[in-house]
């Protein structure tokens, strides 16, 4: 049986992930910090709020992924 998750394939996500969050960061860096963090009523209410989920996110995977300390 051939395994679903093979390093390479690893490899390939975090790159995506790395990619996507420049993206991200940058659109984001383009809206003045109050427009950022005001509510707009999404599950996250801010964009802010929503920004700080996915750093989060990416941080306690990473901690997974390296056996480092976890942002909790």
């Amino acid at each position: 049986m051939t395994a679903l998750v093979t390093p390479a394939y690893v490899r390939t996500m975090a790159a995506y992930n790395a990619e996507m969050n420049r993206r991200l960061y940058a659109a984001a860096e383009r809206i003045p910090d109050p427009a950022r963090r005001e509510d707009r009523g999404a599950f996250w209410d801010s964009l802010h709020g929503t920004l700080c989920h996915l750093l989060w996110g990416d941080r306690m995977w990473m901690s997974r992924l390296t056996a480092g300390r976890s942002p909790m």
